[in-house]
């Protein structure tokens, strides 16, 4: 979805996050717009691969100077969303005994 022709049209202040799909950013494309200066910065917490391969495009990239930021597929992990899913845990089960 996100692709190196739509990178190209992007305001170069851009900062793209991606806590979808692994796939639904072209990471080498986005990483060469990041590196060019064509984007603002890149968040990534999903990668098409988990866990990713050793010498993954990215993890190698952080070691560079760059607005990137990659986290271990955990940006759901918030008090809100926990209890949200306690919530929700608590209603399908008075739902599922009532039923």
């Amino acid at each position: 979805m996100i692709n190196r022709e739509r990178l190209a049209r992007a305001k170069p202040s851009l900062l793209l996050v991606n806590c979808a799909r692994g796939g639904v950013i072209d990471e080498v494309a986005a990483l060469e717009a990041l590196r060019s200066g064509q984007l603002g910065g890149l968040g990534v917490d999903v990668l098409p691969s988990e866990p990713p391969k050793e010498g993954h495009p990215l993890l190698e990239a952080l070691s560079e100077p760059l607005n990137l930021i990659v986290t271990p597929h955990n940006a759901w992990i918030t008090p809100e969303a926990r209890q949200n899913i306690v919530s929700l845990t608590a209603t399908n089960i008075r739902e599922w005994k009532s039923a």
